[in-house]
């Protein structure tokens, strides 16, 4: 596979990435609000975030990892801080970053 062409697997991340991005911003409109009024704001910023690292991905290019590992420390930060750290956001962020980091060095 030449190095510039892009993995089946970094695909399927960067479709999951896609959808989770449309998720976050449909629980961002429907959201009461009730951890807080930063609660569904958080949503569309992740939400905008992990679509231009999706994108990134997408492209090969090594911004996207970049820039989705960075997401992943920042909601997880703010997750601890906050209370709301769980389980699941780790394992999905593990599964997403993962094979970014993998295929890093075939990026641009």
């Amino acid at each position: 596979m030449p190095d510039d062409q892009r993995p089946g697997c970094l695909t399927a991340v960067c479709l999951f990435l896609f959808f989770a991005s449309l998720a976050w911003l449909l629980l961002a409109a429907i959201d009461p609000g009730k951890h807080g009024r930063w609660y569904p704001a958080h949503f569309v910023v992740q939400a905008l975030a992990v679509a231009a690292a999706g994108f990134g991905l997408w492209k090969m290019r090594k911004w996207g990892a970049i820039l989705l590992g960075v997401v992943a420390v920042l909601i997880h930060a703010l997750y601890i801080a906050v209370g709301l750290v769980n389980f699941e956001t780790f394992l999905i962020y593990a599964a997403t970053v993962g094979p970014a980091i993998y295929f890093y060095r075939r990026m641009k």
